[in-house]
């Protein structure tokens, strides 16, 4: 856990790494879903991604999160993996109790979803199609981040001093660091430009890239040293592609 003064204000502020729990698992999908519930795996439901994505997954090290919290209050959340090429294929060979499980269990809470498990499947079979692009594990990517509204307005980081986006993508890119890895990537929606300036502000750069059929961006972001954000650039950020 890390915690952050912030002598301006009477705010508690701090990123947590969940460790797989249902109640963070709860939690983390909440916000998912507040963020991403257009993206192909947030249609998936918020049950498939408590019951299996952040719970499963991240007990068996395939994937990452952590939670930004302003006075114990969930305001953010980061996922992020080292096994961007094969972690979904890895899950579901090893795991296809627990993630049809996970399914069934959010379609009996939204029928809709069942419209949406081919998307997911599409998703899936492209990131298998592209591994030659995409390189070999261990490969960096953060695969989704995003912070609520009212966290990443101009007022809140001029009174707290806390970009709270560039807090968790640090945090990513810090164990990224620590496991030998040079470079982290990211895949984001052409459309999602506040994402695409953000990244290009950390010293990004930005390939075209097409995944599952949608037009994106391959973010490609070097994992050296970077000077903080000003305050004045605080926008709307978050990623496109919560994979």
């Amino acid at each position: 856990m890390t915690a952050f003064e912030d002598p301006t204000s009477r705010h508690t502020l701090k990123i947590r790494e969940i460790t797989g729990d249902s109640h963070d698992a709860a939690v983390v999908a909440r916000l998912h879903m507040s963020l991403f519930g257009y993206g192909p795996v947030g249609q998936l439901g918020e049950g498939f991604l408590s019951r299996f994505c952040y719970t499963k997954l991240i007990r068996e090290g395939l994937i990452r999160a952590a939670v930004f919290e302003v006075d114990g209050e969930p305001a953010g959340f980061v996922a992020y993996t080292t096994l961007a090429v094969t972690f979904h294929r890895l899950a579901l060979r090893k795991y296809p109790l627990h993630a049809g499980g996970a399914l069934i269990y959010s379609m009996v809470r939204s029928p809709r979803v069942v419209l949406s498990v081919l998307k997911a499947l599409h998703l899936m079979v492209s990131r298998r199609s592209q591994q030659e692009e995409l390189g070999s594990d261990p490969c960096a990517e953060i695969l989704a981040f995003g912070v609520l509204p009212q966290y990443r307005d101009r007022e809140f980081v001029r009174r707290t001093g806390i970009r709270i986006s560039q807090r968790l993508v640090e945090h990513a890119t810090t164990f990224f660091k620590q496991n030998g890895l040079s470079e982290a990537r990211a895949v984001v929606d052409t459309t999602n430009r506040p994402t695409l300036l953000f990244y290009r502000m950390l010293g990004a750069s930005l390939e075209p890239y097409v995944q599952a059929g949608i037009s994106s961006r391959l973010v490609r972001l070097p994992l050296i040293p970077t000077e903080g954000l000003p305050v004045e650039d605080a926008g709307h950020e978050e990623q496109a592609h919560p994979d």
